[in-house]
């Protein structure tokens, strides 16, 4: 071993204990050496191999994943293309006959678009109780086609609007029926018939006679004389357009042969035409209208005379005051004075909204009588108010 005054620090004793120096001892760190690197390079090689299986099964799953998405399944169906059924067919009798109506679907039966739509067919089953239900399977094999509504007769609809059809009622007064429609895409598919509508026709209704007409303060009045089996009245106003075309709407109904129209304006011409409505066992029944009749309201009406008229004298005036007038046209009131037992003479205009008047004019120790008249925007003057009198008192 160094001696301390060749090695201060011991480095060469402590790597003398470190370094073996006999051959025996240096066999058998080599053997150590080469064991130890053996057993790392087998776990090496377990641990690639362990790596590589799971990275390739790995592979092979989303491969095998992919490969699934992207086949071809099964094929679908075809759509079927069945038009919905029709669920508000209804059926009225009108002067044209009986009147039957329904909405055009739009859909399948599969909630897709319509298409390749064919036809409309319309049955009728005669019945004798509306209030017995009717089979659908009884009503297809026993109703017979009444009508077939192909490309050509529907060119005036649309779908998912409204369809409309009339059947003459001659020969089938007093009886029963039961009708259905049947919606047909091409191949002749079908949901089979819509919901069933009962009716029962009668006797066709007279047309009223021609309608008297006569304007009124309040409107224009319109008459006609009864007509047999008539329950109502339906009232129509048309007005004279610049091509004196005439359409007209419906205004309201009556029970009786009369009506008062309160929703003119004056200076306009109006149309008028009655329809009257009688009733069967299955619901309202129509009948023809009456020969239209028209007026020209001209307001040749003057308000009412003003009421309550009062009046106050004071040192220098006499204050008027009376109750409003109602009427939508009113225009203006005037003032008229009578000195003594002189005539009466305008004194005033008093603007509309207001109701009250200041003489100021007036002499002291002189007696006066006022009236007010009411003036509509047609020039129309009332009567004139009672009168009022008063006197001034005489200057000190």
């Amino acid at each position: 071993m160094a001696s301390s005054e060749n090695d201060p620090f011991g480095l060469i004793w402590r790597l003398e204990s470190l370094t073996p120096c006999s051959p025996k001892e240096r066999l058998l760190s080599k053997t150590r050496k080469s064991r130890d690197e053996s057993r790392l390079g087998k776990l090496r090689a377990c641990a690639t191999f362990r790596y590589r299986t799971v990275l390739g099964l790995a592979v092979f799953l989303c491969g095998l994943f992919l490969s699934g998405c992207g086949s071809i399944g099964e094929p679908l169906p075809p759509l079927l293309n069945i038009p919905e059924r029709s669920q508000d067919l209804n059926a009225r009798q009108t002067p044209e006959g009986l009147l039957l109506e329904w909405t055009w679907p739009q859909l399948t039966t599969e909630g897709r678009p319509l298409k390749n739509f064919d036809n409309f067919v319309i049955h009728r089953l005669e019945v004798q109780d509306p209030a017995v239900p009717v089979p659908p399977g009884w009503f297809e094999s026993q109703s017979q086609q009444v009508a077939l509504l192909g490309s050509t007769e529907l060119d005036a609809f649309e779908p998912g609007g409204k369809i409309h059809i009339a059947f003459p009622a001659a020969g089938l007064t007093g009886k029963f029926f039961a009708f259905g429609v049947r919606g047909e895409s091409r191949g002749g598919r079908t949901m089979g018939f819509s919901n069933l509508t009962f009716i029962q026709v009668v006797d066709p209704l007279e047309a009223p006679g021609r309608p008297s007409l006569a304007v009124l303060p309040n409107g224009v009045s319109v008459q006609w004389e009864p007509v047999p089996g008539a329950v109502a009245y339906r009232v129509f106003r048309g007005m004279e357009s610049a091509q004196d075309a005439q359409e007209f709407k419906e205004i309201g109904r009556a029970e009786g042969p009369e009506f008062l129209d309160t929703s003119i304006q004056w200076g306009n011409r109006y149309y008028y035409r009655v329809l009257p409505l009688g009733r069967s066992a299955t619901g309202e029944v129509q009948g023809s209208h009456s020969t239209a009749v028209d007026v020209v309201t001209v307001d040749t009406f003057p308000p009412h005379a003003p009421a309550d008229l009062r009046a106050v004298v004071t040192e220098s005036s006499i204050e008027l005051s009376w109750r409003p007038n109602s009427e939508s046209d009113l225009a203006d009131y005037r003032v008229r004075r009578s000195e003594g037992a002189g005539p009466y003479a305008v004194t005033g205009i008093v603007i509309l909204g207001s109701a009250s008047y200041s003489d100021t004019s007036v002499k002291s120790g002189q007696a006066y009588r006022y009236t007010i008249t009411a003036i509509d925007r047609d020039g129309n003057e009332s009567a004139p108010s009672d009168a009022e009198a008063v006197t001034t008192p005489e200057s000190n």
